[in-house]
């Protein structure tokens, strides 16, 4: 009796135990933390020992007589300090302020010259007192020579890359305002037999040493001569027979680009399509009108360009 008792004892304590164990295993299970959230708990524990450091450390600073040295008194002592600092910068002498680099600069290109030296320095560079015609709008002119816009067209060109074929083996001249002229110089050689160049701008005499057909100038230009066409390039010391003449300038007036072209002052005529009075031929942007806007101007090119594919699409169809 007494063994089988100790027995049912000892198998009621072992599971006891078994109990024991399986309840902590589920509150265990309860009080796990998910790994989603181990990291808010750290952070959590992180700060709460953080605030017991701060805790510390103020009663570290705090002094025995019971008053706390916070932040108040530490920015407090600063601004005393600033203040004592400032007291001492007055007492300094003050520093003398260097001279502007730039207003000394501007001060050195100041130059007294009479109107008559200013004239005298414009002839010795080779500089004009030639005053450009400036048109109301649209695009600026430079003046142009006597009998200029008599002979356009009829021995007076402003393309030498439109007109070089007329001229095939003929003795030609180009009136160069700019230096771009040069270019189209380069190309007569190629097609013409012989080039004169009138320079109207600084150029070095061998330039066109290479090229055997084109003979540099420097007489200064003033006119044409000729019964039904410019034949005779008028200059201030002399006369220069050419077939054919092309004038290079910056820009020209709308109503010198094409014969036959209407204009309405200085800007060319144009209908909805952009088309103008001659068939083919469209125009868009400051040179059609005002207002003279970037953004009016793309839309007109839009326009020209789109017309002038449909202009050679019906073209191709015999229309």
């Amino acid at each position: 009796m007494t063994f089988g008792g100790l027995k049912e004892t000892s198998e009621s304590m072992e599971n006891n135990e078994a109990k024991t164990e399986n309840t902590e295993k589920k509150r265990n299970q309860i009080l796990e933390i998910p790994d989603e959230y181990k990291d808010d708990f750290d952070k959590k524990i992180e700060t709460s020992e953080n605030k017991e450091q701060q805790t510390d450390t103020e009663k570290k600073d705090t002094p025995e007589g019971g008053e706390k040295t916070g932040w108040f008194e530490k920015i407090k002592g600063f601004f005393s300090k600033e203040k004592e600092n400032n007291i001492e910068k007055e007492d300094e002498p003050e520093k003398s302020e260097k001279p502007d680099k730039h207003s000394s600069f501007i001060d050195s290109l100041k130059v007294d010259m009479s109107p008559e030296e200013v004239k005298e320095y414009n002839a010795e560079h080779g500089y004009t007192d030639e005053v450009t015609e400036r048109p109301k709008g649209g695009v600026e002119r430079e003046k142009t020579l006597e009998n200029e816009d008599e002979f356009l067209g009829r021995g007076v060109s402003y393309c030498a890359t439109c007109d070089a074929h007329f001229c095939k083996g003929k003795d030609v001249a180009v009136i160069a305002y700019t230096k771009e002229a040069e270019e189209d110089a380069l190309f007569l050689s190629e097609v013409c037999s012989s080039i004169k160049y009138f320079p109207l701008y600084d150029i070095s005499n061998e330039i066109f040493d290479k090229y055997g057909n084109i003979q540099i100038i420097k007489d200064k230009p003033i006119g044409f001569a000729g019964n039904m066409k410019a034949e005779k390039i008028i200059c201030e010391n002399s006369s220069y027979d050419a077939f054919s003449t092309f004038v290079v300038r910056n820009n020209i007036s709308a109503d010198k680009l094409v014969p036959g072209l209407k204009t309405d002052g200085t800007h060319i005529i144009v209908d909805l399509q952009m088309e103008t009075n001659i068939k083919g031929l469209f125009a868009c942007g400051d040179i059609a009108g005002k207002p003279y806007q970037y953004i009016k101007s793309a839309g007109q090119g839009n326009i020209a360009a789109l017309s002038a594919v449909a202009y050679l699409a019906n073209k191709s169809k015999g229309e």
